[in-house]
């Protein structure tokens, strides 16, 4: 039966009950979809005791009004994991991090620099930090996290190497949706128009992932996938 971790009294309780059982984790923002729920599949596979995390993190947002807007669910993605037979969701919201009182910060360095980071100043910190401390808390055996967020995943191998933990890292592939799209909790933001551009972007990679795989794609290809991106309208960046 699915039991529900909503104060710091009741994780340290059961902490201590879990002492000689191995932890499968499954850390999220909430707003749970496909994706999610084939990562909690995978953990409930593997023997031992799965702990879903639901925490919108404000420290890896870089603007407050994002954080607010970020879309939620509660009642929907505990009925989820309640019906996949997850053992224990744990909503710290109330009790992990007073963020006005909160001063300590995990940086990974350059790693968190590249890719999207060098557009999000912060965040793969705020990723770090919040990840850590979970990891002090919970000492899972496995994290169990998505390809769709790859630098993400990196960051947190690296983190655990740096400090040597001993929870092994276990990823699962990218879910897509009908068009192609990486389900996230962010697409119902998404609107008409801008949904339809973004599987554009998926069609290019695919298109230059097939080119690779058969030594035909050159440096000088990339200016053509480009002007077709702009065509579609998106803004060109230096």
């Amino acid at each position: 039966m699915t039991e529900v971790i909503l104060t710091l009294n009741s994780l340290k309780k059961k902490i201590k009950d879990f002492e000689n059982c191995r932890i499968n984790f499954i850390p999220t923002m909430g707003n749970l979809h496909f994706g999610h729920e084939s990562l909690v599949r995978k953990a409930i596979k593997k023997s031992g005791i799965s702990i879903v995390s639901i925490f919108i993190n404000p420290l890896q947002f870089t603007e407050s009004q994002d954080f607010k807007r970020y879309p939620k669910s509660l009642e929907a993605d505990l009925e989820l994991l309640t019906s996949l037979g997850v053992d224990y969701i744990l909503l710290p919201e109330k009790f992990f991090l007073k963020s006005d009182l909160f001063n300590t910060n995990v940086s990974v360095g350059n790693i968190s620099n590249l890719l999207c980071g060098k557009d999000r100043t912060g965040h793969f910190d705020g990723v770090a930090t919040i990840i850590v401390k979970f990891l002090n808390i919970l000492r899972p055996e496995f994290i169990f996290l998505g390809e769709k967020d790859f630098q993400q995943v990196l960051v947190v191998k690296k983190l655990i190497k740096d400090l040597s933990y001993s929870t092994r890292v276990i990823t699962h592939k990218i879910v897509r949706e009908k068009d192609g799209l990486a389900y996230s909790s962010r697409n119902s933001k998404i609107s008409p128009s801008n949904r339809e551009k973004a599987n554009k972007i998926y069609q290019s990679l695919k298109l230059i992932q097939t080119e690779i795989k058969k030594n035909q794609f050159t440096n000088s290809e990339i200016n053509i996938y480009k002007k077709k991106l702009i065509k579609a309208k998106f803004k060109k960046v230096n």
